[in-house]
Formats: C-alpha cells, structure tokens, sequence
C-alpha cells in the first residue's frame, strides 16, 4: 500500500475542531495550509490497532482510493507518521441521515426516493468494482449539507467493506 511519506502531516494540514469518535480514531475538520480548501481528517492513534485493526485500516484505505463516485465519500490524501495515520476525505457538513430523519416530522415518498437512488447507485458501482460494503446503515450515510434531507447523500466505506471475486447475480428459487 501506497502512503504519502515525503510531506508530513502538519506541513500540510491545520486540524480545527472535532466531528466524531470512532473505535480506534477520531475524526476531526480541518484545512489546507495551502490553499484554504476545507477537510475531514480521520485520526488514527496506532497504538490503540492491533494487528488485525490495522490490516483492516489499510483494506479501508485501498477500497477508499480505488473508488470514485458521487456517492461514495473520497478519500484524498493518507498521511503516515511514527504514531498516527491520518485519512483526509471529503467533509460533510450534513450529519448523519439518520439524525436527519429522526429530526423530521415528515418524510416523502419522494425524499426517500432521492435518497434510495444515490444509496442504489453507490452500490451498483462498488459491486461493479467488486467491492462489497458490508455495513450499510443510516449511521453509515452522510449528507452533504445541513439545510434538507435531499442534499446528496454519500455512503462512508468502513473497514467491513471487502473486495470480492465476483458477485453470483443468479436468483434461486
């Protein structure tokens, strides 16, 4: 696996304030030193992986750089230091669809078909690249912005995503 070594990490980057809390990382915003463009940056203490985490991490990191879609959060840079790993991707200012759901008291049929389309296409490309997600929930969707529940919606690739030979497409009785 390929990371970029010769930059390091603060040199490039300026961590703000933090997102969220995963397992073993945070996630944290942040921004470009050289050009202002805004960040979310996934802080991964190496102490707290163990080995099968870190293998984990770095299938994470392969699957993310090979995809690109609409759909599916980018992954733009990796960092690697003596002590931590840093995943720059895509912000979302959105949230979690999820909470967003939870927070309205109506929901259409049409916002909810927005919002299968892009889930559906996510899909349809990682299976065309033989990559199976393997953890699709709410929790796992993010919405662009913060302002209506047909932002774009895009899936975040964990860890439990996997490559695989090919999908058997055949419908048994």
């Amino acid at each position: 696996m390929k990371v970029r070594e010769p930059i390091c990490f603060p040199c490039a980057l300026f961590v703000t304030f933090k997102l969220g809390k995963g397992s073993y990382s945070e996630v944290k915003e942040g921004f470009s030193i050289k050009d202002g463009n805004l960040f979310a940056i996934k802080i991964v203490n190496k102490e707290d992986l163990d080995s099968a985490d870190e293998i984990s991490l770095y299938h994470e990191i392969n699957i993310l750089k090979k995809l690109k879609h609409p759909n599916i959060i980018r992954l733009y840079e990796v960092y690697h230091e003596l002590n931590y790993f840093y995943l720059v991707t895509e912000l979302m200012k959105g949230g979690e669809l999820f909470d967003r759901i939870i927070q309205k008291e109506i929901y259409t049929e049409m916002e909810a078909r927005n919002v299968a389309r892009k889930l559906f296409s996510a899909i349809a490309y990682c299976h065309s690249q033989n990559i199976a997600h393997r953890d699709l929930k709410p929790e796992n969707l993010l919405l662009v912005v913060s302002t209506t529940l047909s932002s774009d919606v895009k899936t975040i690739m964990i860890t439990r995503s996997k490559h695989v030979i090919s999908f058997n497409l055949e419908y048994r009785k």
